[in-house]
């Protein structure tokens, strides 16, 4: 045996084979080492986070442009329950809630219901809304008041169920039809859709911008630890029915700033 393959054996016996004193040092460099990985992991998910929200923003901006210019009947049906004011232009389908001129409420008793003012109807195309009374039947899409409120029936057959009790089983409340309250949830609740119309008018060939914004928060400590983000989208109006929508924020009308480019 070689006297250096004899030497280096006994060493290892006694323990002396290695070098002393390292006895945990790959623990102390992962400690070191975690905090900028994690840091690292983090901030990817959370520019991640960011861009996939500015992304469904930007995306939800362009879809509400779209229906603004073009007065789509696609902004009635995701609305629901919720009424307009009415449009001579627009078409109307069955249970359509829509305010006449004379501020009441009216619902619409037939499909592709086109032209006709609810004011001045004969019942044949749209009913009126009444006082609800706990001996009257309600058919379903009857719109009644109580205590300063509109209901709408969802069930036929809907007798002796008080509206400002209910469940939701046979009574919705009948609120405002906006664009925030038809679309705005597609992003998050918390986004805010404004529409304003940057030459003040709204005429066929008149620009519609749609401004969109949200707080984002941080997953990670950054400062700031929340920001502002928007995004917009601008076309112009192809319908001479067009609604005038200025809902801004869901309940502040928006206008154009021509400083920021933006509706405020």
């Amino acid at each position: 045996m070689s006297p250096f393959v004899s030497l280096r054996l006994r060493l290892r016996r006694h323990g002396r084979g290695y070098p002393s004193g390292e006895a945990g040092v790959a623990l102390v460099e992962f400690a070191l080492v975690v905090p900028f990985l994690l840091l690292l992991v983090f901030g990817i998910t959370d520019f991640g986070r960011a861009f996939f929200l500015k992304n469904d923003m930007t995306h939800l901006a362009n879809e509400t442009a779209r229906y603004g210019v073009v007065n789509s009947n696609a902004l009635l049906e995701r609305c629901g329950l919720r009424w307009t004011d009415w449009n001579g232009g627009t078409t109307y389908r069955l249970g359509s809630i829509v305010k006449g001129s004379d501020g009441t409420l009216y619902s619409s008793r037939v499909n592709d219901n086109v032209g006709t003012d609810p004011t001045i109807d004969d019942g044949t195309n749209w009913r009126l809304a009444t006082n609800w009374r706990s001996t009257t039947t309600y058919t379903r899409g009857a719109i009644v008041g109580f205590s300063d409120s509109m209901y709408v029936s969802l069930v036929d057959d809907n007798k002796g169920h008080d509206p400002a009790t209910d469940d939701g089983t046979h009574w919705a409340p009948v609120e405002k039809c906006t664009i925030q309250a038809a679309i705005g949830g597609q992003a998050n609740g918390s986004a805010a859709v404004l529409i304003c119309y940057p030459n003040g008018t709204h005429d066929v060939g008149d620009p519609l911008h749609v401004t969109v914004r949200r707080t984002f928060n941080w997953l990670i400590n950054l400062e700031p630890a929340a920001f502002t983000m928007s995004a917009d989208s601008e076309m112009r109006i192809e319908n001479a029915n067009n609604s005038n929508y200025t809902y801004g924020s869901g309940t502040t009308d928006a206008s154009w700033n021509p400083s920021s480019n933006q509706c405020e």
